[in-house]
């Protein structure tokens, strides 16, 4: 069953956010994880899916009126502008 966590981080010192990623990253995937991260200065949403052992196999990156779709929801199409209007 999919699952989704949700958070928001203001990165203040990049360097020891890559340590978090380094180690946060592989916990995703090894769930077959699907990371969707937000940049709400460039309105952008990117998506990485398909984790595997040298990191995920796709990433998309959505601006405007460009749409999304989430492994858990097919059904759902949503566009960046949607997202941070």
């Amino acid at each position: 069953m999919p699952a989704y966590f949700i958070a928001q981080y203001v990165v203040k010192n990049p360097k020891l956010y890559r340590e978090y990623q380094a180690g946060a990253g592989p916990t995703i995937q090894a769930a077959g994880g699907e990371l969707v991260a937000f940049d709400v200065a460039a309105e952008t949403v990117e998506v990485h899916r398909g984790p595997g052992p040298e990191g995920y196999r796709e990433t998309a990156r959505v601006t405007g009126v460009a749409t999304l779709t989430l492994q858990a929801f097919p059904d759902v199409q949503l566009s960046a502008a949607e997202i941070f209007a």
